[in-house]
């Protein structure tokens, strides 16, 4: 009954990003933001939680939207403008399909992928 909305709401605003969770999949997800009731719509702003819509309520879902979006749809709040910048570095001046692939890789790949190089390192010196 409010996926329709949903959707409608994900294209008209562009500035706002709108991610679906599967509560039985990642229930660890669900519990970290007290999910009760389903569908439940957070609304976060960096890593904070700053609201919630709890039911399929569209009026107040559309409201909130609007709130935290800065306004109408398709209108970016100044918050979003510009191409972005990656924290504690220069810009990248490589595209998203040229950046290294270990770039995205999780932490734990990362270190992984280290000892593996580590091993093989050790193996030709040997």
């Amino acid at each position: 009954m409010i996926a329709p909305v949903f959707e409608a709401l994900s294209k008209q605003h562009k500035n706002v990003n709108f991610l679906k969770c599967d509560v039985e999949a990642a229930r660890d997800v669900s519990g970290f933001y007290k999910v009760a009731a389903m569908p439940t719509f957070v609304f976060l702003k960096g890593q904070t939680k700053v609201d919630e819509v709890r039911g399929a309520d569209r009026a107040a879902l559309e409201g909130k939207v609007r709130k935290h979006s800065g306004g109408a749809p398709g209108v970016s709040a100044a918050t979003f403008s510009g191409k972005g910048q990656t924290l504690g570095g220069p810009p990248s001046t490589l595209g998203p399909d040229l950046q290294p692939f270990y770039k995205n890789l999780d932490p734990q790949a990362k270190v992984l992928l280290g000892l593996v190089g580590v091993f093989f390192l050790f193996w030709q010196l040997s």
